[in-house]
């Protein structure tokens, strides 16, 4: 068996992918996370419902309200790590593999603090310029990074787009001693072929937002464009 931890994007296609290519083999797979559903904190929650059975349709099986405490080998000979997860009451749990597959990672600053960067303290990056300069000569891209976004405000986000761009950014202003800003607005995308789900975020996303949803059965016809003001 294999266990997922993370009820975001990340951790609904990892176990998706799981389940595909374990069924013809047996593998199990448990999807944990401490939400009460998948994607929970990104979709209202009718869409998290949706999310959440079509998962289970797929013969995993979903342990919302689970917070992993610590993994140990396990004393079962069959299996080779134990969980111990927290949810309405302490259990253990025992699997073969365990992959994490977070999106709400907090930003390892330690060392930029002891070498006097400034912190955000509100989404806990490292503070820079729009060059991503943090002191004279020390430039920081990727997930750490609270950056100035010329439409968002300043941020920090986790996404493979942004880390690829403002990483070409900053070894260019590096090696070329050039003053290029950075002004990419990262797209955070999910495949989830298997749920019929393709995800293209553009901006926050986050469950409490006013959400317009729009749903077509398949197979039917597109619904009509909305008609001019």
């Amino acid at each position: 068996s294999i266990v997922v931890v993370g009820g975001g994007f990340l951790g609904c296609e990892v176990a998706c992918k799981l389940a595909e290519q374990g069924r013809d083999k047996g593998v199990e797979v448990v999807h944990a996370y401490v939400e009460p559903g998948a994607l929970y904190r990104y979709v209202p929650g009718y869409f998290s419902d949706y999310v959440t059975e079509r998962l289970r349709g797929m013969g995993i099986k979903e342990r919302p309200y689970h917070m992993v405490l610590s993994i140990n080998d396990s004393t079962d000979k069959t299996h080779n790590l134990q969980l111990v997860l927290q949810g309405f009451e302490q259990s253990k749990l025992d699997c073969g593999h365990v992959v994490f597959a977070p999106t709400h990672l907090e930003a390892n600053v330690e060392l930029a603090k002891q070498s006097g960067m400034e912190i955000d303290a509100r989404c806990g990056g490292v503070l820079v310029n729009s060059e991503l300069v943090a002191r004279t000569d020390i430039y920081v891209a990727g997930d750490t990074a609270s950056y100035p976004d010329a439409i968002l405000g300043r941020r920090r986000i986790q996404c493979y787009d942004h880390s690829y761009h403002s990483g070409a950014l900053a070894a260019r202003n590096m090696a070329l001693g050039g003053r290029e800003t950075y002004d990419h607005l990262p797209v955070v995308t999910s495949h989830g072929a298997a749920l019929g789900l393709e995800v293209a975020v553009i901006g926050d996303i986050d469950s409490n937002m006013e959400m317009l949803s729009i749903a077509q059965v398949a197979g039917s016809a597109a619904p009509p464009p909305p008609a001019a003001a």
